[in-house]
């Protein structure tokens, strides 16, 4: 097998990389404590051949091994399983799968073999005396993640973190079911990564090594998992690939399993939480209990996982980082690659060993969706992300950790990547190949911000330790055999306990609507379903209290009203429940708009036209989560966005003029102006809104799908007349969103005029010179503004010279 070939001048640059490198690494300390691990520098690598080279790098980074060499991996037909037994240190370990893949069967001789059979030997070595053999090679921040990561080796090894393995075959000494004992030969069968190998192919400068993996079998390309491990259970699938659902009821135990394979999103943070907040709140919202699965989930984004907890929490308190103060991290941090807040902190973290404790990172506050006893259940397999995940959750959501291992992995930090990230900095020039090779050439990481816990366990590290286990849920070799599952009544059983030692095994508060319009001076109404709630109270969002209900044991749903906004505008307000005991158990955020009241409502009496006033009886401005300046101003003399020269980013505001019924039935409403956006980011919204439902009249569409778009991007004149025919009262929007890439000068309206006019039934209502008007769209309130789709376009309207005078009808 070759590797690129590195000179001594790159593998020296290599290793000065690496020592700088590790001057950044936040776990030094713990490292040397717990396991006597020591940086030392390689010295002269001129002495040293490519393996023993790039062995040396990965021995103290995670290294990535370079191509050809770490363009393989390496698989055995088999899959095993830690069974459930009393030895934790000496673990049952028996045969849980085999391979999917036909070609890797005809491979290997396993007719002997059956689910359940004990592996007794691994070389002639028991489990744990392979595992501390090599459990240099392996890793593992503590015994159970050496032994998961020792088990895989005996089925799957990547050639780009792992060197080949000394022989081509690993020895197995078995126990069938039957109490025979008997030898198994498994061959290692190789697989490429043609799109690695393709890229290393324009680098002529190679070396080979004496051996090839896995001599004398074919090559072929991994497309899919290998084995699946995780114990049988009927999951429904969400919109996104890393989160499914089921709920496990014999028996009426009604437990919601929520699975996480990984914390990543296929959109934003705020549409996954959207999709996790919808099955909370309706698929599994009857559900006794909820546990989330996060076994062999290896993390990901750690926004994500902190986003989760808030759902399951009244008191979320956050899990902090520190990062190493030294030379090579200055210049990182004062670039700005961790973003402004971290880099204040680190500034005045000056002269201590490890930065003031913070958060990772700013999130906005969630409500809590789910009351009931929550659990995490998890294995050593669980890393990073997903050990943050475990930790954040029994920290502050007092959730129970359930594990088919006493630990998580203990991955408690933030890593970073060298070519991807520190080579930003001028500290940290590029690896040797890395502008070759972008994608597979060299690369390494180690942990850069190290996690503190919070709640009970507060200042502790989640490094190494990981999160303990509550209680220890292995499958039985029965589960394994006949493919039943006795794990999660189990779980089941121990939530239920739980639930009901706390006095919240059935326990529900419920507040709708979410959003509602309240005319001003009208009293906001809401309605409460609940259950072991004993007392309500509304409040500002400051806190302070608006009113409080007491709630008769008897009562399950009532409704609640108060008055409590003296202006128009759009306010947040929080329901807060107390369980018999004067506990908070949930605080609810609503929202609601204050329109004028009616006695406000502009006339059509005769022709309307609208001066700019903000301040005027029929006009409702509302700016939701954005700063008013960027929002809908008036100078007097027109309508516009911000000052009018150039628009903010993250606006959502939107202005309405109120009107009574239109006399004669129909309105014509003639407007100037012009829009200047972001192409199929940031749109102008204009429409009018009836007792029918809201009735987009600029449109465009959305060229992947064709679907009608409320709302126009990109550049246009205004300038136009529409036709339409509201039901009784109404009010006249226009609504402004951009997203966080401001581009243009936003909205102006120089001119707004209105007239009633009659109903012509015989001819067909069109909008002249402008896009046709949609009329009867069901869109949602201007509380909640559509979500935008990327790259819409419409048909650009005409130059019109129409005015008043000159509308036949």
């Amino acid at each position: 097998m070759s590797f690129v070939g590195f000179s001594v001048e790159q593998k020296q640059a290599t290793a000065t990389a690496i020592e700088r490198m590790l001057s950044v690494w936040v776990n030094q300390e713990i490292k040397q404590t717990d396991f006597n691990i020591t940086v030392t520098p390689l010295g002269n690598v001129s002495q040293l051949d490519d393996l023993s080279f790039h062995m040396n790098n990965a021995r103290l980074t995670n290294y990535y091994l370079p191509p050809p060499y770490g363009c393989y991996s390496l698989m055995t037909a088999v899959s095993f399983q830690i069974a459930d037994s009393p030895d934790l240190m000496n673990p049952t370990i028996v045969v849980s799968s085999l391979s999917k893949y036909p070609q890797v069967l005809q491979l290997s001789v396993v007719q002997n073999l059956s689910f359940g059979d004990q592996l007794l030997l691994v070389n002639g070595q028991s489990f744990s005396d392979y595992y501390e053999a090599n459990k240099q090679t392996f890793g593992g921040a503590n015994r159970y993640a050496g032994y998961r990561n020792a088990l895989k080796s005996l089925s799957f090894l990547s050639t780009s973190l792992y060197p080949l393995p000394t022989a081509d075959e690993v020895q197995l000494t078995m126990l069938s079911q039957q109490g025979n004992t008997y030898n198994l030969s498994l061959p290692w069968i190789a697989m490429s990564n043609p799109k690695c190998l393709a890229e290393a192919s324009g680098i002529q400068s190679f070396r080979s090594e004496p051996r090839t993996p896995s001599q004398g079998h074919p090559t072929f390309t991994q497309f899919a998992k290998a084995f699946d491990l995780l114990p049988p259970v009927s999951l429904t699938k969400t919109v996104e690939p890393t989160l499914s659902w089921a709920i496990f009821d014999p028996q009426n135990t009604s437990l919601g399993i929520i699975r996480i394979s990984g914390f990543t999103s296929k959109g934003s943070i705020s549409d996954y939480i959207q999709v996790l907040s919808s099955l909370l709140q309706r698929e599994l919202k009857r559900t006794r209990s909820l546990v989330f699965d996060v076994r062999d989930n290896a993390g990901g984004d750690i926004e994500l996982a902190n986003s989760i907890t808030m759902l399951f929490t009244e008191t979320y308190d956050p899990e902090l980082f520190r990062a190493r103060v030294t030379p090579f991290n200055d210049n990182v941090f004062a670039i700005g690659l961790a973003g402004p807040v971290w880099q204040s902190v680190y500034q005045a973290s000056q002269g201590q060993n490890y930065t003031t404790p913070i958060p990772f990172s700013a999130l906005p506050l969630l409500d809590r969706k789910y009351l009931k006893q929550v659990g995490v259940f998890t294995n050593a397999n669980c890393f990073s992300a997903c050990d943050i995940f475990a930790a954040s959750m029994q920290d502050t959501a007092n959730a129970t950790i359930v594990g088919e291992d006493y630990q998580t992995a203990g991955g408690g930090a933030n890593v970073v990547y060298y070519n991807q990230f520190l080579s930003g900095s001028s500290d940290f020039p590029k690896l040797p190949f890395a502008t070759q090779m972008p994608q597979y050439g060299p690369e390494m990481r180690v942990a850069w911000r190290q996690v503190l816990r919070s709640g009970p366990r507060k200042g502790q590290l989640l490094e190494n330790k990981g999160v303990q286990s509550e209680l220890l849920v292995r499958p039985t070799i029965s589960d394994i055999v006949n493919g039943s599952n006795s794990q999660w009544p189990r779980i089941a059983a121990y939530l239920q306990q739980k639930a009901v030692s706390r006095g919240i095994d059935d326990i529900s508060f419920d507040i709708s609507p979410k959003t509602q319009s309240v005319p001003l001076g009208s009293p906001i109404i809401v309605n409460v379903t609940c259950s072991k709630i004993a007392l309500v109270s509304a409040m500002y969002p400051n806190q302070t209290i608006i009113a409080t209900y007491k709630i008769p044991t008897t009562t399950k749903t009532f409704p609640v009203a108060f008055t409590a906004f003296s202006s128009v505008g759009v306010y947040e307000f929080q329901m807060a429940g107390y369980d018999v005991n004067g506990n908070k158990v949930l605080v609810t955020t609503q929202t609601v708009e204050i329109t004028p009241s009616t006695s406000g409502y502009f006339s059509l009496g005769g022709p309307f036209h609208w001066n700019f006033d903000l301040t005027s009886a029929g006009v409702g401005l509302y700016n939701i989560n954005s700063d008013p300046s960027n929002g809908w101003q008036s100078n007097g003399q027109q309508l516009q966005i911000g000052d009018g020269q150039e628009y903010a980013a993250n606006v959502n505001s939107s202005l309405s003029l109120y009107f009574n019924p239109a006399p004669l039935g129909r309105v014509a409403i003639r407007v100037q102006g012009m829009y200047d956006t972001m192409d199929g980011l940031d749109f102008f919204h204009f429409g009018f809104q009836d007792q029918l439902g809201t009735n987009p009249i600029l449109t465009s569409k959305d060229p992947i799908t064709g679907k009608t778009l409320d709302g126009v991007s990109g550049f246009n004149v205004i300038d136009g007349t529409y036709f339409i025919t509201p039901s009784g009262k109404f009010e006249l929007y226009f609504g402004f969103t951009s997203l966080a890439s401001p581009s243009g000068q936003g909205v102006v309206i120089t001119s707004l005029d209105l007239v009633s006019i009659p109903i012509v039934p015989t001819r067909t209502v069109k909008s002249i010179d402008m896009p046709t008007t949609t009329v009867g769209d069901t869109s949602p309130s201007r509380t909640s503004l559509p979500a935008v789709t990327p790259q819409p376009t419409f048909t650009p309207p005409r130059k019109t010279c129409l005015f008043f005078k000159f509308i036949c009808y």
